[in-house]
């Protein structure tokens, strides 16, 4: 069986999978470089998203 890749990511996991600092994930959040949204005071990014914008970006 296939492993599934996650769709959402929270700001730790998310640094530690691109080796950049939680802090550095926190400001690309705030200038709405990376697509996230808010669950209670949990923060979490959409990875599909953020692969679709970076397609995006690509053109």
């Amino acid at each position: 069986m296939e492993s599934e890749e996650r769709l959402l990511h929270t700001i730790e996991e998310f640094s530690k999978s691109v080796g950049v600092s939680i802090d550095t994930v926190r400001v690309w959040v705030r200038d709405n470089k990376i697509p996230s949204f808010k669950i209670g005071k949990r923060r979490l990014i959409n990875i599909r998203k953020l692969k679709d914008k970076m397609d995006l970006d690509d053109n």
